[in-house]
């Protein structure tokens, strides 16, 4: 339950859980109205859409961006993401090599900026190569998404695949491209009231 609670009020939410002064538990939405929880859950979705369409929309602005802007949108997600030592081994229309350090180890990382479909041919090129920089894993990211037979060879080796909608949950998980701001929500401490003697 201290779990839960903890989950929900790091994602923004009401907890669920209270603890009464005499030790007993109960649920923080008893004595909130009907409409009141209609309207919490209808709040709770339409965040769920408008994050839904930002990261949508971050990813479409990354596939319109020059090769510079890409390389260093991508150099910072990857940053953030506790990437160290960031280096290009290679640049060309569209596509950017990387080598970095995480956990002590080389990752070789590949980022595609084109809308095209990617196929195993890229994933296999990208796995042939970690040898050659002494890489313990390689990360396929594009702004399209990967074929059948890309996800089958990926599956095969030592290669992770990012497509556009999971580059769009990367991007938003640790706040690159996007600005923020927080809708305040107040609902009734029903903690503060339970231990009220």
């Amino acid at each position: 339950m201290v779990g839960e609670n903890a989950r929900r009020v790091a994602d923004g939410l009401r907890p669920v859980f209270l603890t009464h002064h005499d030790g007993t538990l109960g649920l923080t939405e008893w004595g909130l109205s009907d409409r009141y929880l209609e309207l919490e859950d209808i709040i709770q979705d339409a965040l769920v859409e408008q994050q839904s369409l930002a990261r949508r929309a971050v990813v479409e602005r990354i596939a319109d961006l020059s090769d510079g802007g890409f390389e260093q949108i991508i150099s910072l997600l990857l940053e953030r993401m506790g990437h160290e030592a960031v280096r290009v081994v290679h640049r060309g229309a569209g596509v950017v090599a990387m080598l970095t350090r995480r956990d002590d180890e080389t990752v070789a990382v590949v980022a595609r900026r084109g809308r095209a479909v990617v196929g195993a041919d890229t994933v296999e090129a990208l796995e042939g190569n970690l040898p050659r920089f002494d890489a313990a894993l390689g990360i396929l990211l594009t702004v399209g998404r990967f074929d059948d037979k890309a996800r089958a060879a990926a599956r095969k080796g030592g290669v992770r695949l990012v497509d556009g909608q999971g580059l769009g949950r990367l991007l938003y998980t640790h706040g690159v491209g996007f600005a923020r701001h927080q809708p305040i929500v107040r609902y009734v401490d029903a903690a503060l009231f339970a231990s009220l003697g």
